[in-house]
């Protein structure tokens, strides 16, 4: 089920893209490949840590977006992603003191 939304969105974004000329093949495979392999880490790492492991790192998910784009991309992060972010380092403290 998956990977046929993976490939759906490869098809989509292959055929919608602004810059059609510049999209090609390969990328909708590279697309459902690294989708494929996603999806089969979250199911690894729910079989080796369990679900409520799982459920508390994947909301760590916001923050390292928010640390990639500013090291990748350059963005500040705004305060209130600041803010949220310190909410998650808590709530993950008290979670794991517990």
């Amino acid at each position: 089920m998956f990977g046929l939304s993976t490939l759906t969105l490869g098809i989509l974004t292959f055929f919608l893209a602004p810059l059609q000329k510049f999209v090609i093949p390969q990328f909708i495979i590279v697309i459902s490949i690294l989708g494929l392999l996603g999806f089969n880490l979250v199911n690894y790492a729910i079989s080796k840590g369990g679900a409520s492991f799982f459920s508390v790192v994947s909301s760590l998910l916001p923050l390292f977006t928010a640390i990639f784009a500013f090291l990748i991309l350059g963005t500040l992060p705004l305060i209130n992603q600041l803010i949220g972010g310190a909410i998650i380092i808590i709530s993950i403290y008290i979670f794991q003191k517990k």
